[in-house]
Order: C-alpha cells, then sequence, then structure tokens
C-alpha cells in the first residue's frame, strides 16, 4: 500500500468500518483524525492511526491485496463482471470494458451512484470503491455534432459527428464519422510547440507540424480540456462566425 496515496488508503479503511458496523464514537473518532486537514491534527495523523487503529489498518490490507468482482451494469440491460483490486485504475477498467463491449475506452463514462469517475489515472478506491462498493454504470459519451457555417464549402467540411479517438496531454482528439474527397476530418487541440498564435482547437485534416494551417479550416484560441461551443474563427485568421456551434448528443448503450 505504500505506493498508494494514503488518503486512499483512508477512504478504504474508513469505507471497511462502516459495513463492519464498528461503534459510532469510535469511526467518528477515527474519521477525525484520518481526514483532518488541521496542520495540528495532521501531524500527529500517524501517532493517532496507530494507537487506536493499527490492528484496523491490517485488517484492511486484504482490500488491496485481493481480487473482487466489480459488476458493470449497461443501459441496454446487460452487465459486465471483472475481476480487479481497489488499487486498479479507472482506465484499467475501461480496459477491460472495452475489450468485453467494443466501446473504445475513451468513448466510456463510469457513473457510481450518481458520480462520475473522471480521472482515468486514479484508483478505483478514490471514489470508495472496493470489496464492499462493486457497482458502476456504463454510459456511451456523447458525440459531438457540429453544425452551422457561413461558409459552404467549409461547413461541407466541418458540419457533421466527431467521435472520440484519442487522448493525449489531457484533451480528446474527435474524428468525423464521414471523410471529406477520401480524407479524415479531425477536431483537436494544438499546443504551443509553434508559437502561442496556434494554440487552441483546429477543424482540419491530420494535425501534423508539416501540413501546419494550410489544411485547416476553422480555429478557436481556447485552451479549454473540450471543444468550445462557440467562438469559432472561419478562416482560422479571420473573424469569429457566429453560426458555428458544437453540441453534445447523448448517444449510448
Amino acid at each position: 500500500m505504500e505506493n498508494f496515496d494514503p488518503d486512499h488508503v483512508n477512504r478504504l479503511v474508513l469505507l471497511h468500518l462502516r459495513q463492519e458496523g464498528i461503534d459510532g464514537n469510535v469511526l467518528s473518532r477515527l474519521e477525525n483524525c484520518l481526514t483532518s486537514s488541521e496542520p495540528k491534527r495532521k501531524r500527529h495523523k500517524c501517532e493517532i492511526a496507530s494507537a487506536e487503529a493499527s490492528d484496523l489498518f491490517k485488517a484492511c490490507q486484504f482490500a488491496f491485496d485481493s481480487m473482487f468482482t466489480l459488476t458493470v451494469v449497461c443501459l441496454n440491460g446487460s452487465s459486465q463482471r471483472l475481476q480487479v483490486q481497489a488499487c486498479t485504475t479507472v482506465k484499467e477498467v475501461k480496459l477491460m470494458l472495452e475489450a468485453n463491449t467494443s466501446i473504445p475506452w475513451l468513448s466510456q463514462k463510469l457513473v457510481c451512484e450518481n458520480v462520475e469517475l473522471h480521472e482515468n489515472s486514479s484508483p478505483l478506491i478514490k471514489y470508495h470503491i472496493g470489496p464492499f462498493k462493486p457497482t458502476l454504470t456504463l454510459l456511451r459519451m456523447p458525440c459531438l455534432f457540429v453544425a452551422g457555417c457561413g461558409d459552404e464549402e467549409v461547413a461541407n467540411k466541418i458540419c457533421g459527428s466527431y467521435y472520440a479517438k484519442e487522448e493525449r496531454k489531457g484533451r480528446i482528439k474527435y474524428v468525423k464519422h464521414e471523410k471529406v474527397d477520401g480524407h479524415t476530418v479531425y477536431l483537436y487541440y494544438w499546443d504551443d510547440r509553434t508559437g502561442d498564435h496556434a494554440r487552441g482547437w483546429w477543424f482540419g485534416f491530420k494535425p501534423t507540424s508539416r501540413r501546419g494551417m494550410n489544411s485547416a479550416w476553422a480555429f478557436n484560441p481556447s485552451i479549454c480540456r473540450k471543444p468550445p461551443e462557440s467562438g469559432w474563427r472561419q478562416p482560422w485568421n479571420g473573424d469569429v462566425d457566429p453560426s458555428i456551434r458544437i453540441s453534445d448528443s447523448s448517444f449510448m448503450r
């Protein structure tokens, strides 16, 4: 367990104690000790935990080391049963589901009691998921739909539905379902490697430094994690075209 954030271990301990029906007063003291951010308590956190709960920590070791069955319920009524550990990451679970359901892991949305597991690199225990809370719901992430454009030729290129292709540096690259003149159309984020003037979201063919801006049709200087709904420049170095809109669709399975 030394390889994981202590707070994740603390969550597992408290989850286990609640399931075991530990006396409320004892549980309250331990919870204050384990989760308090007050400097004084934080400084003595290990001492208090060792004095009052060392055996309980040992009792929870099995939850990290042992496999348990995680049930993932799909919206079509089917379910997947996966063998995981509390330290299994969200991305690892999604990759298992991709192999079983053919839903790309980037298009998956996992939910537990209305809370989305949105940090792919985090272990399940961060979301209080362990042997005692082993059920998730699988949704399919919405596609992006692009509509509107003042230039009819550009509209034919960029308008339509897009699906998540891959994730790079915290942002997803999207691909249009239909090709244009035999070429794949991308909606992607470009960083500042070629200067601040190029940083933002782009519509174009395959993004490469060689092609550069010659293959781009619209640009948005936003640095947000998702493609912005509006504010797109068309042409890329022109004025904002208010008719270009990006929206989600609840395309789920």
